[in-house]
């Protein structure tokens, strides 16, 4: 007989059963560092860690109390990693009432953890602005110590892996960051060799990928609908080219690059530009944005693409922090300070901009950029700044 899921059947248990379940269906998620961290980290941080916590933030209370019994000492590092989503999860929400930092602080309190046992907890978010944001939020609470919480950009890494996977599998896998870098910057440049606009003349203006429903891409599909551009939007069933990609799916590297090829430059949806944040910071002491950045932006940038991102605030500003170019040239980035519907508002503003130049005129200015599009996919190639960021911190 075919085990279960765990989480299939929800509704079929009590409240304590459920618990139950989830704890002891969570055993598997929580491993020993050497088989949780990303590889790229683990060959340099294999001994400083004693334990890790992995698949989201549903704590298992009695898998914590083994660690500290078993196999802590005060040098050794506990890590709690929810590092593919953005969202800072300091609250509890109804849907995970144990999903959150308020909900493990308030766990160690219960169980009078020392001063010490605090300080080794890391706490790792695809939020690059998780320290200011957990700052923030700490200062309403009565706690009585911190942990220390890192911003680690998972899709960078990511994305950086399913290239090299899809080459030699054939087929996408978003996992950890490759052992082997060098091998990633050969797989790369095979894939991804840019063509200059002298030699091709693109028949779309540009690429807009959209996948599950947000504000942000319902916006978008209505304004780009009727325009000369490659718009997907997989809620409503429509794909690029028939390609026939269903929204729970990740997109094909390989399958992508005509379209990149064929257009002038990417409209990036990202998934955390909401007006209504998922955990209602305004009433948790929390006035910055969150920051996120996933595959929808590196894919652009590996395939040699200018973009305009709806994201959030200071996207393109951290971009350029860690050495990547942007494109003033073309939009007016002061959008970059904006956030929800009015970014998304100014984003289709300047498209309808750009995409009423002539053909003549688009040509030259998209022609112009060029140096900086391969400049970029040679960064994204050759560094990994947000990566060591984060095992600085560690």
């Amino acid at each position: 007989m075919q085990k279960e899921k765990p989480f299939r059947r929800l509704r079929e248990y009590s409240k304590k059963d459920l618990l139950d379940m989830v704890f002891e269906s969570l055993d598997e998620h929580y491993y020993q560092h050497d088989e949780l961290l990303p590889r790229d980290m683990d060959a340099r941080l294999r001994n400083n860690f004693c334990w890790a916590f992995h698949g989201g933030m549903v704590f298992h209370w009695k898998s914590i109390d083994r660690c500290f019994d078993k196999f802590w000492t005060p040098e050794k590092k506990v890590i709690f990693m929810y590092s593919y989503e953005g969202h800072s999860m300091f609250e509890k929400v109804k849907r995970s009432p144990n999903d959150s930092i308020n909900c493990l602080h308030k766990y160690y309190q219960e169980k009078n953890y020392s001063k010490e046992q605090y300080e080794s907890t890391y706490f790792l978010n695809g939020d690059n602005n998780l320290k200011q944001r957990y700052d923030e939020w700490f200062s309403g609470k009565d706690y009585p110590y911190k942990f220390n919480v890192v911003s680690w950009n998972f899709w960078y890494s990511a994305t950086k892996n399913d290239i090299v996977f899809e080459f030699e599998n054939g087929r996408p896998d978003y996992d950890w960051a490759p052992k082997n870098y060098e091998r990633f910057k050969v797989i790369g440049r095979e894939q991804f060799e840019f063509e200059s606009l002298s030699t091709r003349k693109p028949s779309k203006d540009f690429l807009s990928l959209n996948g599950i429903s947000k504000q942000n891409r319902d916006l978008f599909y209505d304004n780009f609908k009727d325009m000369n551009c490659y718009l997907s939007y997989l809620h409503k069933n429509i794909s690029l080219d028939g390609m026939g990609i269903n929204y729970t799916s990740a997109p094909s590297v390989d399958r992508l690059n005509k379209f990149h090829y064929d257009s002038y430059f990417s409209v990036v949806s990202e998934g955390g530009n909401e007006n209504n944040t998922f955990y209602n910071d305004s009433l948790h002491n929390i006035k910055t944005h969150n920051l996120f950045i996933t595959e929808k932006t590196w894919r652009p940038i590996h395939t040699g693409h200018p973009f305009i991102i709806s994201g959030n605030p200071g996207t393109l500003k951290i971009l350029r922090e860690w050495g990547f170019e942007t494109f003033p040239e073309i939009f007016d980035e002061s959008y970059d300070e904006y956030h929800g519907k009015q970014r998304d508002k100014f984003i289709v503003s300047e498209v309808e901009r750009v995409c009423k130049l002539d053909s003549k005129q688009k040509h030259d200015l998209f022609k112009s950029v060029e140096e900086k599009v391969i400049h970029n996919q040679n960064h994204f190639f050759e560094n990994d700044r947000p990566v060591e960021e984060c095992i600085k911190q560690l």
